[in-house]
């Protein structure tokens, strides 16, 4: 081919722009399967050209041209990760080591191209600007997707992945967290495990919803019938069950009644509520039925 013979020339010597980080992978990958393409020399790096036997006739052309591919494959690289690439002996190995290093395997780079198209409205540009934004990111969701190679498994597994993505795209906000963990995950789950820990996550939070949506009293009255808040026992002995601090239960805690604390700047007695007897859990005390200031008597209710 007139690009084999001619392939020094053709080649240039990098891309326009080197690859520094993850967020370059993408367009830098495209740039340099395209530049190797039209050269026909995409097979030594993705090894569907074999390094032939160092007896083989055809040997010297393969290494000569392997070579030149590895030193555009350097040279494309930003210059503190190419110190890291001179050991590799093939193009192929090179391209592999790369792949590994700056593709995001956990898929975030695809799921967020995937939202940017999804939502990208027109506002104040140009349509011809609007086009050219968005272009890129086509370019990038295609260069994602299975090559001619592919077997069925990779490619129902692309499907699944993309099916994925846009499921957890049109979830409620609150689930934003948990659809975080997933897609940076590797390897990331299947849809319908996925679609499992969504419904147990909103379990979750209805169950939260419905704690939050419960009276307090309820709960209240049942805390405050501890074995401590009984008659018979002293109030030293009472722990809250609230701040944790002896002397009071929880019906008189402070921090829950302020309109309890009383004395200059609240540092004064506590105004105490009747005690409980078990027969009277969660309900009060007569109004007529209050303890002195100072002493902790114990009422009897009749």
């Amino acid at each position: 081919m007139a690009c084999f013979e001619n392939f020094r020339d053709n080649l240039p010597n990098s891309t326009d722009f080197p690859l520094s980080s993850a967020d370059d992978w993408s367009p830098w990958h495209i740039t340099v399967q395209s530049a190797l393409d039209r050269c026909d020399l995409v097979g030594y790096i993705d090894g569907s050209i074999v390094q032939p036997s160092d007896r083989d006739p055809t040997y010297i052309t393969w290494r000569t041209r392997d070579r030149r591919v590895r030193s555009y494959l350097i040279n494309s690289v930003d210059r503190s990760i190419r110190a890291d690439l001179t050991g590799f002996t093939s193009s192929a190995a090179l391209w592999t080591h790369l792949c590994d290093r700056f593709v995001e395997k956990s898929g975030s780079r695809e799921y967020q191209l995937l939202i940017e198209t999804q939502t990208a409205t027109q506002g104040d540009l140009s349509a011809q600007t609007l086009y050219g934004r968005m272009r890129a990111n086509f370019r990038e969701l295609r260069a994602l997707e299975p090559g001619p190679m592919a077997t069925p498994a990779e490619r129902e597994a692309f499907r699944d992945r993309r099916e994925l993505y846009q499921y957890l795209m049109a979830l409620r906000p609150e689930f934003s967290a948990l659809a975080g963990q997933l897609i940076h995950r590797d390897p990331l789950p299947r849809l319908v495990s996925a679609v499992a820990e969504v419904v147990a996550e909103e379990t979750r939070l209805r169950t939260i919803a419905l704690r939050r949506s419960t009276p307090s009293s309820t709960y209240e009255g049942v805390l405050a019938a501890t074995p401590t808040s009984l008659p018979g026992s002293s109030r030293k002995n009472t722990v809250c069950a609230h701040c944790k601090k002896p002397g009071h239960p929880i019906a008189d805690c402070w921090k829950l009644h302020p309109e309890k604390r009383f004395g200059p700047k609240g540092r004064g007695q506590r105004r105490t509520t009747a005690p409980f007897t078990s027969a009277a859990v969660a309900t009060e005390a007569p109004s007529s039925y209050t303890d002195h200031l100072g002493v902790s008597e114990r009422v009897s209710i009749s």
